[in-house]
């Protein structure tokens, strides 16, 4: 008999080596993201691109854990949203699969109901280049950024497109598999310390769905599930919104996608942001920029469908990639510059860590702020508190921004939800008031 349990025991190590070995050597790391709200949830996400299994995650407040959520679906895809969770608490949390992965102790924390203040960051273009060239410098960039990003004190993070060089599939030429799932492992390699903390709300790049007759894109098994699913039917995590506190967010997709399909919904969308009295702020994102000065040019189609429908809803910030750059413009409305506040802002940065773009900026197009020529990688840090916004645009390497502006909100008279509008909701909040208090209301 002990014989036989000794054997046992070594076969369970082994077992156990091994599966473990390859976790390493495959980089399996979790990822977090919001699939709903922010306050009483989170998702967990992580891939092994060596074997499939269910998805469990360990959480509590201690790393003693105590509670379990399980996903019974059998993928190389993971992903367990947790839900009921406290607002304003850390977690401990850890992954574990019938397929051999067990996690280490990681923490998140939950949005607070305070909603008020928050800050977040925002680069894009953190790729490699074709194998088989050596992308180490670029995974080495991405990797400082994102660990200088997990060190400062952000709420979550937005990236901006081309993760990887190559994220598509065609099944019949097996190098591609190989070369995507190296790619994929080495982003998730670079990102992990700010990945398993903060979640990364993403947008898809061209890169991601290259080359063009891809049989089969990754992006959308690995951010499907991670993300809301009010976009529309079948966008595969591409065209999404979410709220955080006392702003609106909105995804929208440069690729794959009818731009006037996403028009109509993010009409739609926004409508019901702007009735939304909680909300002050609304920002937008997609890769592919619609104003820049240098590289690729400015979507014009984009331009053309959504450029209306962001001056019609007051949208505050537009952010976008693809230019491995750093450009801000001045606040735009009509196609036209105008003053500080009376437009949008049009922000590009894609300087996540791929190679530079070493250019001189159109000087038909003027911006408040250029940096063709910066050769570093930066991340747009944006704090709000209430009605003020202060934006930094900050090279990880230094810490000290080349770029800073700032937004105060200012309200008209009797715009009591504070929408940049006043309306009937306005004179709703008026009479709840003042026939409910006898209080003249105020701003």
């Amino acid at each position: 008999m002990r014989a036989v349990w000794i054997i046992k025991l070594l076969i369970s190590l082994m077992v156990t080596f091994f599966f473990s070995s390859v976790c390493n050597a495959f980089d399996i790391h979790p990822y977090l993201s919001w699939k709903n709200n922010p306050c009483n949830s989170i998702v967990v996400n992580w891939w092994n691109p060596v074997f499939t299994g269910n998805s469990l995650v360990d959480y509590g407040i201690t790393d003693s854990y105590g509670l379990t959520a399980t996903n019974t679906d059998i993928s190389n895809f993971h992903h367990v949203e947790l839900t009921n969770l406290a607002p304003g608490t850390t977690y401990h949390y850890r992954i574990r699969s019938n397929d051999g992965t067990i996690g280490e102790d990681n923490i998140f924390a939950t949005s607070s109901e305070n909603i008020t203040s928050f800050s977040f960051a925002v680069y894009g273009d953190p790729r490699g280049i074709a194998l088989p060239a050596d992308s180490t410098l670029y995974h080495s960039r991405h990797k400082q950024l994102c660990d200088w990003l997990a060190a400062q004190n952000i709420d979550f993070a937005i990236e901006l497109g081309d993760i990887v060089w190559d994220g598509a599939v065609i099944i019949n030429y097996p190098q591609s598999k190989i070369n995507v799932e190296t790619y994929y492992s080495e982003f998730f390699k670079a990102e992990q310390n700010l990945a398993k903390s903060k979640p990364i709300m993403a947008t898809m790049g061209g890169h991601e769905v290259q080359p063009g007759n891809g049989d089969y894109i990754y992006y959308y098994e690995m951010y499907e599930a991670a993300f809301p699913s009010n976009g529309l039917v079948n966008n595969k995590g591409t065209i999404y919104s979410f709220d955080y506190k006392n702003a609106h967010f909105v995804c929208l997709s440069s690729y794959e996608i009818s731009l006037n399909s996403q028009k109509i919904w993010l009409i739609e969308d926004l409508t019901a942001a702007r009735a939304n009295p909680n909300i002050k702020w609304i920002f937008a994102y997609m890769h592919a920029p619609m104003y820049t000065t240098s590289g690729h040019a400015g979507r014009i189609d984009e331009i053309a469908a959504w450029g209306p429908v962001f001056d019609e809803f007051k949208v505050d910030i537009v952010f976008a990639a693809h230019n491995h750059v750093y450009e801000r413009f001045h606040c735009i409305k009509n196609g036209q510059v105008v003053e500080a506040g009376q437009g949008t802002m049009y922000i590009t940065n894609g300087l996540g860590g791929s190679e530079f773009n070493n250019g001189t900026s159109d000087p038909k197009l003027v911006c408040w702020f250029g940096a063709s020529n910066l050769d570093k990688t930066v991340a747009v840090l944006i704090t709000v508190n209430g009605n003020q916004l202060i934006g930094n645009a900050i090279p990880n390497l230094t810490g000290n921004p080349v770029d800073n502006f700032q937004i105060i909100k200012s309200y008209a008279e009797g715009d009591y939800d504070k929408n940049g509008l006043v309306d009937v909701n306005d004179l709703r909040i008026f009479s709840n008031v003042w026939l409910g208090s006898g209080i003249w209301p105020v701003n």
